[in-house]
């Protein structure tokens, strides 16, 4: 079994394997996100070894939602990483060289295709936590989607997002 080295910090493939088979145990919808819920806890993990802590999930619904309307933006696994020191737990300043690494680790070739997101809530903020997405297919596998996520190039006609069902309704947003 290969082990990654970077100066002192050593990340496993098993750390990588273990979220893996985590992940693929269930699926989150946009509007299932809860920190409480047995499959959000199943999928987070501290490396001790480096200080980061780890969630891998596999997401879906984005473009059934009407989040966004090209539907190769429907799934995706979705990895978040923060960092803290190990003695005491407290954050520190997001590690990208580390999170390149682990981005490599969990994504292979298909990093190249990877959204990456900075921190957007007030605890992703405190925390530094920085999001890399990776869109899928049906049967989870990596694609590069085509164009970008609000195109109706690939999108069936009658296809509403939710500010279009809002729109067609005289609703303001």
């Amino acid at each position: 079994m290969m082990v990654l080295i970077i100066g002192s910090r050593v990340i496993s493939p098993q750390v990588v394997q273990s979220l893996r088979i985590r992940a693929a145990s269930g699926v989150c919808t946009e509007a299932q996100v809860d920190m409480a819920d047995p499959y959000f806890r199943r999928c987070n993990m501290d490396h001790y070894e480096t200080g980061t802590r780890l969630c891998f999930t596999r997401e879906a619904g984005y473009n059934a939602a009407g989040w966004w309307k090209n539907p190769d933006y429907d799934r995706c696994y979705h990895l978040s990483l923060s960092y803290r020191d190990p003695p005491t737990g407290e954050s520190r300043p997001h590690d990208h060289d580390l999170s390149e690494k682990w981005c490599r680790e969990f994504f292979g070739d298909a990093v190249r295709w990877i959204w990456t997101e900075p921190p957007h809530s007030d605890v992703g903020k405190r925390r530094d936590t920085w999001h890399f997405r990776l869109f899928c297919d049906p049967a989870w596998q990596p694609l590069k989607p085509r164009s970008e996520v609000y195109t109706r190039r690939f999108t069936p006609a009658e296809w509403l997002s939710w500010s279009d069902r809002q729109y067609m309704l005289g609703r303001a947003l």
